[in-house]
C-alpha cells in the first residue's frame, strides 16, 4: 500500500491549496492512503477523516504543551517531529510533501529512514517573507540550501518564484502549479448579491476587498482613496483580521465604504462574483510579496470580476497580458487616479476578458500538471528523478519582468 504524507505547520482548518492538491490525488488514485500532518489545538479533533483515502492527524505534544519561549517552542517542534516519524515507521511511505520550509527537516528525516521521495510544495518564497528576518532568515536560508540536493521536485505557485529558485540554488527540477481556484459555475452565485445586501444602487460600481484585514495589504490605502471618491463608487471589505475594528469604525461615517464578515473559503468566489471590481494591492515589503499571485486576485478573476492590482511582475503581468483588470503603483495618488478613470463601460469590457480567463485558468487544468509531476516522482525508483522536462506554464510573465534575487 503506497502512502503519501503532506505536512504543514498549522491546525489545518482552511488550507484550500492542500485540500485541492490532495483531492486531485485521490481522484487520480495515485496513492492508496494520504495523511495530512498538522498541529493540534484545543477544541479540534485529533483525527479527522476527509474521505476514504485522506486523513488529517493533528499531532499532540503533551510533553511541552503550547505557548512558551523559543526554547520551549523548539522542544515542542522536536517532539512533534519525533511523534510523526514514530507513527509511520513501519509503513511504506512513497512520497512526503512538505508545504513549508519549516517542514523540510522532517521530510529529510523521512527520506533518511524510509528512502521515500520528497516534493517540496512551497506556497511562497519563504526565505524572503515579511516576517522572516535576522537570525530566523539566516537559518531559513541555510535549511533550504542544504535541503535542495535531496528534493526530487520543488513546486512553486508563480513563475517569479520558479525563476528565483532556479537562479538562487542553480536547480532545474522546479514545476510551477498556480493556486487557481476550482472552476466557477455562475449558477453558484448567491441569489442576493452584495449590492442588494448593502443597499447599493444598481448603477453604482461596487469594489470588493476580500481576505485578511492586516497591515501590508493596502487597507489604509483603500480607505483613504474611497474617502475621496463620489457616491457612485463603493467599497466593501469582506474578511476579518487585526484591522477589522478600524474598518468598522470608518464604515459608520462613510456611506460608500462597507464591511461584511468573512465567509468560508469555498464560498469566497460565489460572493465576490456579485461585485464589479476586485482589489489586490500588495505592498512591496519583501521579495515573496513582489512575485506573489494572491488567492484573492485569482478568486475574483475566477468569478469573472476584473481586478485592480499592484504593478508587480507576476500579478501585474497576468492582468496586462489578459486585459482583465488595471495595474497601479501602490501609493495614494496613483490609486486615486486609476479609480477615477474606471467607468461602467470599461468595467463591462474587462469583465468579458475576466470571464474568458476563467474558462481556461482554473484548478482542474493546473491539477493535470501536478498529477503528471507526482506520477513522474513516485514512478521513479532510481534515486533523484531527472529535472522536469518543461517548467513553462500556460500564461508566462515576460522575461523583462525579472529582477535580481
Amino acid at each position: 500500500m503506497r502512502v503519501n504524507i503532506h505536512m504543514y505547520p498549522s491546525t489545518f482548518t482552511c488550507e484550500s491549496r492542500m485540500l485541492r492538491i490532495t483531492g486531485s490525488l485521490v481522484e487520480a488514485e495515485v496513492f492508496e492512503q494520504i495523511h495530512i500532518l498538522a498541529m493540534w489545538e484545543e477544541g479540534l479533533p485529533e483525527r479527522e477523516s476527509l474521505d476514504a483515502t485522506r486523513t488529517v492527524w493533528r499531532v499532540r505534544t503533551p510533553l511541552f504543551g503550547s505557548g512558551g519561549r523559543l526554547i520551549r517552542k523548539t522542544c515542542r517542534f522536536m517532539e512533534w517531529t519525533a511523534r510523526c516519524l514514530w507513527k509511520f515507521r513501519r509503513q511504506k511511505v512513497a512520497c512526503v510533501n512538505p508545504h513549508s520550509l519549516s517542514m523540510l527537516p522532517l521530510a529529510l528525516a523521512f527520506r533518511l529512514f524510509m528512502w521515500c521521495k520528497i516534493v517540496y510544495d512551497t506556497h511562497e518564497f519563504e526565505p524572503e517573507t515579511i516576517n522572516n528576518h535576522g537570525i530566523r532568515q539566516f537559518f531559513s536560508k541555510v535549511i533550504e540550501w542544504c535541503s535542495m540536493p535531496f528534493l526530487d521536485t520543488v513546486v512553486v505557485t508563480t513563475d517569479g518564484y520558479g525563476r528565483l529558485y532556479e537562479e538562487r540554488y542553480g536547480i532545474r527540477n522546479v514545476v510551477v502549479v498556480k493556486n487557481y481556484p476550482l472552476r466557477f459555475d455562475g449558477n453558484q452565485a448567491p441569489a442576493v448579491g452584495m449590492k442588494q445586501k448593502l443597499g447599493i444602487p444598481d448603477d453604482a460600481l461596487l469594489f470588493v476587498y476580500q481576505g485578511l484585514l492586516a497591515p501590508g495589504r493596502g487597507i489604509d490605502l483603500l480607505l483613504g482613496a474611497f474617502e475621496q471618491l463620489g457616491p457612485k463608487k463603493h467599497l466593501v471589505f469582506l474578511g476579518f483580521g487585526p484591522l477589522q475594528s478600524e474598518v468598522e469604525q470608518i464604515v459608520t461615517h462613510r456611506p460608500n465604504i462597507h464591511f461584511l464578515p468573512g465567509v468560508a473559503p469555498l464560498d469566497v468566489v460565489n460572493h465576490v462574483s456579485t461585485a464589479d471590481v476586485g482589489f489586490c494591492l500588495i505592498e512591496r515589503t519583501c521579495l515573496s510579496y513582489y512575485h506573489t499571485l494572491p488567492n484573492k486576485m485569482l478568486e475574483c478573476l475566477q468569478g469573472g470580476v476584473p481586478v485592480v492590482v499592484s504593478d508587480f511582475p507576476d500579478m501585474g503581468g497576468l492582468v496586462t497580458q489578459h486585459e482583465c483588470g488595471w495595474t497601479t503603483a501602490v501609493d495614494p495618488a496613483s490609486l486615486v487616479d486609476v479609480l477615477r478613470g474606471i467607468t461602467a463601460e470599461e468595467v463591462a469590457r474587462k469583465k468579458e476578458f475576466a470571464q474568458r480567463w476563467a474558462t481556461s485558468f482554473h484548478w482542474e487544468a493546473e491539477a493535470e500538471r501536478y498529477l503528471d509531476m507526482m506520477r513522474n516522482v513516485v514512478g521513479s525508483d532510481d534515486g533523484l528523478i531527472l529535472p522536469h522536462p518543461d517548467r513553462r506554464t500556460m500564461d508566462p510573465v515576460p522575461t523583462s519582468s525579472r529582477i535580481a534575487s
